[in-house]
């Protein structure tokens, strides 16, 4: 989000998250922040992890959130883990179990994440380990497509909670898949450059909302 005070236009705030947070939690978190600052005007950014290290790293935005890894020494970054869990049509006899892993998705449709996403890459781990078969039906960059997939009854799909959380939960079962998969994501600033009052104030803010969400492991 890019945001100005228009009761002291010399004070600024910048801010960039991945598409993960953006729907539901960001703007949450966002509305919240402007109510207590109802003089803050505010554009919302939402932008893929290598460009939202750039943007904090050129002083182009103040805070980001971004998944791991973080590429750039001058970020300063606050790592938080989340637990991912399966989503599953609700009309799939796959909803009848309590928890579901590798073996019980053996050549099951899955709507899998991009080739290069870390929730891609530990669910292929998790298979091999198994022997088991990922059969991958469709593939999309956000949480919010593979939801939706699942929803109209193509496959079954690990979800963050950010997306869970601000979905009507409609169409859908969800259960624990294990081993557990984590999505890690990363709150961002510059190491040196200085951030002005109201970007420090809704730092505090985010961290503490992401971290009441977050998994120690």
């Amino acid at each position: 989000t890019q945001s100005r005070s228009s009761a002291a236009s010399d004070v600024y705030k910048r801010q960039v998250c991945t598409h993960a947070v953006s729907f539901g939690f960001m703007t949450g978190v966002v509305s919240d922040f402007i109510n207590e600052h109802p003089n803050v005007d505010v554009s919302f950014q939402t932008r893929y992890s290598k460009n939202i290290q750039q943007w904090v790293a050129s002083g182009l935005a103040e805070i980001g959130i971004s998944e791991l890894p973080i590429l750039d020494d001058s970020l300063d970054w606050k790592q938080m883990r989340f637990l991912c869990q399966l989503a599953i049509p609700e009309n799939s006899p796959l909803a009848d179990l309590d928890e579901l892993g590798p073996e019980d998705l053996d050549n099951v449709p899955f709507i899998a994440m991009g080739e290069d996403h870390m929730i891609n890459s530990r669910t292929k781990e998790l298979f091999l380990k198994s022997n088991s078969r990922l059969r991958v039906k469709c593939q999309s960059h956000l949480f919010r497509s593979l939801l939706e997939f699942v929803k109209s009854g193509m496959g079954v799909s690990l979800i963050d909670p950010f997306t869970l959380a601000h979905d009507d939960g409609v169409g859908y079962v969800v259960r624990p898949f294990r081993p557990n998969v984590y999505l890690d994501l990363a709150l961002i600033k510059h190491k040196t450059h200085a951030i002005s009052v109201l970007g420090d104030n809704f730092y505090n803010s985010v961290s503490e909302k992401m971290t009441a969400i977050s998994v120690s492991s």
